[in-house]
């Protein structure tokens, strides 16, 4: 029983980790109206992460928006990047939630493990 109870966790936990996620290109590209729209709702000064025609991927923070292009700083080495809004897919804010979420999921099925273990230390012969 307690096998069955522990694969069922460990697949709700893969399942969970998984949930929400789709390769790059099965993404639809947003119009550079939209691209535009977004960047000037993030300003100057937000960490984002910017994706770009064939999976190139730039991460920074974004130093000036014009009505062709906007630019962002590098995160890793500061240069200056500029980027038209057309050659952009999307551009996403920096977050740290889908890191949390999974390591919920990972604490959650460890505690789960524990408390389905514990009988097993006194009887000896659970599995």
């Amino acid at each position: 029983m307690y096998k069955q109870i522990f694969t069922t966790i460990i697949f709700i936990a893969l399942a969970m980790a998984t949930f929400g996620t789709q390769p790059v290109s099965a993404q639809s590209a947003e119009s550079a109206e939209k691209i535009r729209a977004k960047v000037n709702k993030y300003g100057a000064g937000k960490k984002v992460t910017v994706l770009l025609k064939f999976d190139k991927k730039e991460i920074g923070e974004i130093r000036d928006i014009n009505a062709d292009d906007f630019t962002i700083a590098d995160s890793s080495t500061g240069e200056i990047k500029s980027f038209s809004y057309s050659e952009v897919v999307s551009v996403k804010k920096k977050s740290y939630a889908k890191w949390i979420a999974i390591g919920a999921v990972v604490a959650g099925a460890v505690v789960a493990v524990v408390v389905l273990t514990l009988p097993c230390r006194n009887e000896g012969n659970c599995f």
